[in-house]
């Protein structure tokens, strides 16, 4: 674990290693040691008011960018990966992230003037 005692103010820290930190989406445990401080310390850095952006740290602002160019590069590859070599699985999953494609199959049947639906939840059927 880190040093204890005053922290640093993330002005003094090397925000180019903190966005290849988020590159590579690293655990505050591994950006603490790294930098020499507590935990703690790397949780104040990353916390900020969700509705006021402007309260974000550098620090914070940094490693969101890393895991931002992760998630992009991640996805382009898939997406590359699933067209190029035609892999059926990845298609079939992207598919369903991104198009709301399903294998959810849903059947509406009377039968004897009773209504029955499979793949729909009982309280659905309440009309």
């Amino acid at each position: 674990m880190g040093k204890k005692g005053a922290p640093r103010k993330d002005e003094n820290i090397d925000l180019e290693k903190v966005y290849l930190f988020g590159k590579f989406k690293a655990t505050y445990e591994t950006m603490a040691s790294y930098f020499d401080v507590s935990v703690r310390t790397v949780e104040r850095w990353m916390s900020y008011d969700k509705e006021k952006p402007e309260t974000m740290t550098a620090f914070c602002r940094s490693y969101k960018k890393g895991l931002g160019d992760m998630k992009l590069t991640l996805s382009e590859a898939q997406v590359k990966t699933a067209i190029e070599d035609r892999n059926p699985t990845l298609l079939v999953w992207l598919g369903k992230q991104h198009l709301g494609q399903s294998d959810k199959k849903e059947i509406d049947q009377t039968i004897k003037g009773v209504n029955i639906q499979f793949g729909v939840e009982p309280d659905e059927t309440n009309d």
